[in-house]
C-alpha cells in the first residue's frame, strides 16, 4: 500500500476535523432557520409521511413498517394497529437523508410476514397507498399517489419482477468476457437499468432528489456484485480471455464508474456494506492482485506496540468519510462476534476491537460489540461442552478408530496413497468440519449409528478439519478423542480447502458443516445428507450410487 494505515486513519480524522469546523461556519444559518420555524409553526409541521389505507374486510389486523436507519447495526421495526383499515406512518422528525421504507402485513394466525414493497422516502415527503381486496386470496390491488408515485411504481414493479439482487445478475452473464471493452459494455447494461427513472424525471413525474437516489442505489448494488463477479472470475467460465490484466482492468473502471454513482447514494447500512465491498476490490486493483488472499496485512503503530491488522479486514481503513469507516469496523466485529465462534479468530478481530476502541472511544457501538463478545465467549463454552462422552463399545471403536494420515496440511488433492490408504480407490463419507463449528460438533452426536450403516454399505468415514494446522492443531487432537471420531482424519492446508470450496458459488460447498461422497477419487456429491438425516443419507447412496442394500 501506498500509505500506511496510520497515514489513512490521520488523514480521515483530519477530514472529520475540517468538515467540522466547516459545520460551524453552518451553526448559525441553522439558528436563523431555528428561529423562522417558531414565528411560523405551520412550517415545522412539515414530516415525512406514508398514509396507508387498507380495506377492512381484508382478513389482517397488524401492519408492520421499517425504516433504514443511517449506519445502524440493526433494522428498525415497528408494528401498530390498524384502526378502520387504515393507517398513518410518521417518520421520525430527526431524520435528514432519504430512508427506505419496507412495510409488510400480518395476515390473522398468520406467524410469517409478508413483504408487500419498498418505498425510497426523502425528508418531508409524503405517499399515500390505497390497497383494495379483490375478493379472494393474498392478494390485494395498490394505488400509489404522491410526488413521487410514478417512481414508487416503477421500483415496486421492478422489485416484484427481479425480487433479490442475486437475480439481476443474470443479466450480465451474456455479455462475453473474451471481447474488449466488456467495462464499457456492462455500464451501458447497468444504464439501461435505471433509465426508467431518468425518464420519469425528464417528463416532470418524479423529482430529481428521488431520481438520483434509486438509481444509484440500484448502481451501487450492481457494481459490488459485478466486482466480486469479475474478481472471482465467475465469468471465466465462459471464455478464456478474462486474463488478470483484463479483470484489473475491467474491475478499476467498473469500480470508478460506481464512485461516481455514489455522490447521491442512499445513506443506510445496505449501502453502507456495499461500499465495504468495493473498498476490498479497489485495494486488489491498487495492489495488483488478482486474489485478496494475496493482499499483505496492514501495520498501525500504537505507541510501542504495533497492531497487526489482518488483510480481511485492511480495507475498512480505506475509508476517507470518518462517520461511515466507524460503522463499517463496528459492523464488522458485530458481526464476528455473533457468528464466527473459535479462538483462531481471535487474533485477527483483537487488533482490530483495540484499534476501534482507540480511535472511537466514545462510540455508539460499543455496548453491542461488548455485549456479542461476550455472547460469543458464552457460545464457545457451550460448544466445548456439547459433547456425546458416552465410550463406544470395544469392538465398535477397534472398527472406528481415528486415524489421522495428515496433520500439516500437505495434501492438497485426493491423488493420496500411503500405508493402506488409497483416497483413489474405494467410497468414503467425507465431514468438513471444524473445532470453532457449533453445528459440526452437535452433528457428531449421530455418529455411532451412521458409522455402522455406512460399514455395512462399503463407506469409509473421512474427517477434513479447515482448522489452521499452525494454530489449532492441540484442540484438533483433542476434539477428536473427545467426540469418538472414527475414520481417517485430515487437517487442511490452502490447497486443498481451495479444492473443497472451489463449487461455492454453485451452492454446493458454501457454509460447514457440509457433508460429500468421494468414490474412486472423485467427488461425486458435494451435498450429500448430513449424520442427523441417517434414513435420507441411506436413501441417497442406495439410489444415486447404485448400491444394494444388505
Amino acid at each position: 500500500m501506498t500509505k500506511t494505515a496510520q497515514e489513512i486513519i490521520r488523514n480521515s480524522c483530519y477530514l472529520s476535523l475540517r468538515q467540522s469546523n466547516k459545520h460551524k461556519g453552518l451553526n448559525r444559518m441553522l439558528s436563523v432557520c431555528v428561529f423562522l420555524l417558531l414565528l411560523c409553526p405551520t412550517l415545522s409541521l412539515s414530516r415525512t409521511i406514508v398514509n396507508v389505507s387498507f380495506p377492512e374486510e381484508y382478513p389482517f389486523d397488524t401492519v408492520v413498517y421499517s425504516y433504514a436507519e443511517s449506519y445502524g447495526l440493526f433494522e428498525v421495526q415497528h408494528k401498530s394497529k390498524l384502526e378502520y383499515g387504515k393507517s398513518e406512518i410518521v417518520l421520525p422528525s430527526n431524520i435528514t437523508d432519504a430512508v427506505m421504507v419496507r412495510i409488510s402485513y400480518q395476515k390473522r394466525s398468520v406467524q410469517k410476514l409478508q413483504e408487500h414493497l419498498v418505498l425510497f422516502m426523502l425528508p418531508n415527503d409524503s405517499v399515500s397507498l390505497v390497497f383494495t381486496y379483490q375478493g379472494k386470496g393474498p392478494d390485494l390491488k395498490m394505488e400509489i399517489y404522491g410526488a413521487n408515485a410514478a417512481g414508487h411504481q416503477e421500483f415496486l414493479d421492478f422489485k416484484d419482477h427481479f425480487p433479490k439482487y442475486t437475480d439481476y445478475m443474470n443479466w450480465f452473464y451474456d455479455i462475453n468476457p473474451d471481447v474488449e471493452g466488456v467495462a464499457d459494455t456492462v455500464i451501458r447494461k447497468i444504464e439501461s437499468i435505471v433509465k426508467p427513472y431518468n425518464d420519469l424525471l425528464n417528463l416532470g413525474r418524479i423529482d430529481s432528489s428521488y431520481a438520483n437516489i434509486v438509481a444509484n442505489h440500484l448502481k451501487s448494488t450492481l457494481c459490488s456484485r459485478l466486482l466480486s463477479d469479475v474478481f472471482n472470475v465467475r465469468w471465466g467460465r465462459f471464455g478464456s480471455g478474462f486474463d488478470q490484466e483484463k479483470r484489473l482492468r475491467t474491475g478499476k473502471k467498473i469500480n470508478c464508474y460506481c464512485d461516481l454513482a455514489e455522490e447521491h447514494a442512499l445513506v443506510n447500512t445496505s449501502f453502507a456494506l456495499f461500499r465495504s465491498a468495493k473498498l476490498k476490490y479497489k485495494r486488489m486493483i491498487t495492489n495488483n492482485k488478482k486474489e485478496y488472499a494475496q493482499l499483505p496485512d496492514t501495520i498501525v503503530n500504537e505507541g510501542y506496540k504495533a497492531l497487526h491488522i489482518s488483510k480481511k479486514h485492511a480495507h475498512l481503513l480505506l475509508e476517507p468519510d470518518d462517520e461511515l469507516r466507524e460503522f463499517l469496523i463496528a459492523y464488522q466485529l458485530y458481526f464476528e462476534f455473533s457468528s464466527l465462534i473459535g479462538n483462531e479468530f481471535d487474533r485477527d478481530r483483537k487488533a482490530l476491537f483495540q484499534l476501534f476502541k482507540r480511535e472511537y472511544p466514545g462510540s455508539k457501538y460499543l455496548n453491542v460489540i461488548h455485549d456479542e463478545r461476550f455472547r460469543n465467549t458464552q457460545k464457545l463454552i457451550e460448544a466445548a461442552n456439547t459433547s456425546s462422552t458416552q465410550p463406544y463399545p470395544d469392538e465398535y471403536y477397534a472398527k472406528w478408530a481415528p486415524i489421522i494420515i495428515d496433520d500439516s496440511g500437505s495434501i492438497t488433492d485426493f491423488s493420496f496413497s500411503k500405508e493402506g490408504v488409497n483416497l483413489r480407490e474405494g467410497k468414503y463419507f467425507i465431514d468438513v468440519w471444524a473445532t470453532w463449528c457449533l453445528s459440526c460438533l452437535e452433528d457428531f452426536s449421530s455418529n455411532a449409528s451412521t458409522d455402522s450403516m455406512l460399514s455395512s454399505m462399503g463407506y469409509d468415514r473421512l474427517y477434513i478439519s479447515v482448522d489452521s494446522p499452525d494454530r489449532k492443531y492441540n484442540e484438533w487432537v483433542s476434539i477428536i478423542d473427545k467426540y469418538h471420531l472414527g475414520g481417517y482424519h485430515i487437517l487442511a492446508g490452502e490447497e486443498l480447502k481451495a479444492l473443497l470450496f472451489k463449487n461455492q458459488y454453485s451452492k454446493k460447498v458454501s457454509k460447514i458443516p457440509r457433508y460429500l461422497i468421494l468414490i474412486n477419487g472423485t467427488i461425486v456429491d458435494y451435498n450429500a445428507p448430513s449424520p442427523r438425516n441417517r434414513l435420507q443419507l441411506y436413501d441417497a447412496l442406495k439410489s444415486e450410487y447404485k448400491l444394494e442394500s444388505e
